[in-house]
């Protein structure tokens, strides 16, 4: 359901995030590794990763994971970046992160607690 759709129910703005999440959003990627790396805020939903440091070394952060989240990332900017997922313990398809091209979009989905499986790419 769009947070649209919720609003027009009379909903509260903090009920609706709750439902929907934070929507569309602008990134920086940075840092070299999952703890320097920028951390999407939680009940991030949507993102356009439009700035990133040269060499695929910067990346961001996913939100805390929880079963049935679902992530879509857009990287528009000029390097390829990280995606890490939030806990060191937790994995995208089977590996401790993932590197999104310049000009792709990923699609994320929390199987469970601790995995994340892509989607599309």
């Amino acid at each position: 359901m769009l947070p649209s759709q919720i609003f027009q129910t009379g909903m509260q703005s903090r009920a609706v995030l709750g439902i929907a999440g934070l929507g569309a959003m602008a990134i920086s990627a940075a840092g070299t590794n999952q703890a320097t790396a920028t951390q999407l805020p939680p009940g991030t939903t949507l993102g356009q990763i439009s700035n990133s440091l040269p060499s695929n070394a910067s990346g961001v952060v996913l939100p805390s994971t929880e079963m049935g989240a679902e992530v879509w990332l857009r990287n528009d900017s000029a390097h390829s970046v990280m995606i890490y997922p939030f806990e060191s313990a937790t994995l995208i398809n089977n590996t401790a992160s993932y590197l999104l091209a310049s000009g792709k979009t990923a699609v994320l989905k929390a199987l469970s607690a601790n995995y994340w499986v892509l989607l599309s790419a």
